[in-house]
């Protein structure tokens, strides 16, 4: 057992990050492809669809074109508070939308 040696573990050069990167990018998901509008975010997940987030009931419920009730079954994600109320919701839409989606999470009044 004396000549067997255990070989050391390979550095870590980055390479692999980089090619996962560089798919995340061209599919956008980037920090800087997020619009932060005054009631909810959007960015892109792929070419074709986008994601929206709001902690708007209304709004969200807008952005699917679905009665509020059906939230919780439509959503990509709801996020719930300790007692067990949802007080957010992330959406997936497409990409024809976005001006759309954009001007709920814009204007003011409300959808």
């Amino acid at each position: 057992m004396s000549g067997l040696r255990a070989k050391p573990a390979p550095a870590a050069s980055g390479a692999g990050l980089g090619r996962v990167r560089k798919a995340v990018r061209k599919g956008g998901g980037g920090d800087d492809d997020v619009a932060c509008l005054p009631y909810g975010r959007i960015w892109p997940m792929s070419e074709r669809d986008w994601v929206a987030y709001t902690t708007d009931r209304a709004r969200a419920a807008a952005i699917l074109g679905r009665p509020e009730r059906d939230l919780a079954l439509r959503a990509m994600a709801v996020y719930y508070d300790t007692k067990g109320r949802p007080f957010a919701w992330q959406l997936r839409f497409d990409s024809r939308r976005v001006k759309a989606v954009r001007a709920v999470l814009t204007v003011a009044d409300g959808p």
